[in-house]
């Protein structure tokens, strides 16, 4: 009768043990994870599309935070951030078809990698969308654009582009 409450007694310890080494694992994941913002190593794996890269922890030195938006630089010509949610990083043009927006665009990548720490080849491995908002052109908005160095990547036309006449009838 001893023995049945030794083995009793043996398993449901077992059982604790593995309940709480479970709940360990899964806060040590939910709060300290790679990439985590609450990181403050000096670099942070990013894993976006299934690659891993190791870059510069940016969090501690992030211009602005709105919810899960990382703003690591805001310049009149453009602007970069990291979205947590989506695990990417966003470069915004601020350009129309008559400013140079590959020369633009260069300038915001070399600054992206340099404040990341990575070299061209890291950075294809990364999620990484180049856009123009509606705002700044209509014409040249809704695409993206990619890395100029990572195919498949657009070329961003710096002339008018001229659509064709709509069937405007004139009286």
């Amino acid at each position: 009768m001893i023995k049945k409450y030794r083995i009793v007694i043996i398993i449901g310890l077992v059982m604790l043990i593995g309940f709480i080494v479970l709940i360990v694992l899964q806060n040590r994941q939910s709060s300290g994870g790679e990439g985590n913002q609450n990181d403050k190593g000096e670099t942070i794996i990013i894993n976006s599309g299934g690659e891993a890269v190791e870059v510069n922890n940016f969090y501690n030195d992030t211009l602005e935070v709105h919810d899960s938006t990382y703003y690591l630089s805001q310049e009149s010509t453009y602007t970069i951030f990291f979205d947590k949610l989506k695990n990417s990083f966003i470069i915004t043009l601020f350009v129309t078809e008559v400013d140079n927006g590959n020369d633009i665009r260069y300038r915001a990548e070399e600054e992206l990698m340099k404040k990341l720490g990575i070299s061209r080849g890291e950075a294809c491995l990364l999620q990484i969308e180049v856009g123009v908002p509606f705002s700044s052109s209509p014409n040249l908005s809704g695409i993206n654009y990619g890395l100029s160095f990572c195919p498949p990547y657009a070329t961003i036309p710096n002339e008018p582009i001229v659509e064709p006449a709509r069937g405007i009838e004139i009286r």
